[in-house]
């Protein structure tokens, strides 16, 4: 089993959306025996520091964005055990500058 390092922050949904969505992982995760998790989309992974550190920069960070609707695409899978099965998001414009705007926020490598 891989372990995750550092801290993820989330897109949550809200609404019917979340309701839905949940409703499938409960289903999928009692059927298949695995663990359960909150829909989301992670807006961006690896953020490393301390507790205290992090709290900031995600305040900092969340003053910078706001509500907007994320569109899901298609069901893929890797061979990891985070990601052995998920949604992707459709990269919009949105979507992906709010993913730069967050690694600059937390100081990892922009992707170009």
């Amino acid at each position: 089993m891989s372990k995750a390092q550092g801290y993820s922050l989330w897109l949550i949904p809200t609404g019917e959306t979340y309701d839905r969505l949940n409703n499938i992982i409960v289903s999928l995760s009692k059927r298949y025996k695995t663990q359960y998790f909150e829909p989301h989309v992670t807006l961006v992974g690896g953020i490393l520091g301390s507790e205290d550190d992090v709290i900031s920069k995600t305040s900092q960070l969340t003053a910078l964005l706001h509500p907007h609707m994320i569109e899901l695409s298609r069901i893929d899978f890797l061979n990891e055990y985070f990601r052995c099965l998920f949604v992707k998001a459709r990269e919009t414009a949105y979507v992906m500058s709010a993913n730069q705007l967050a690694r600059g926020v937390y100081g990892q490598e922009t992707i170009v």
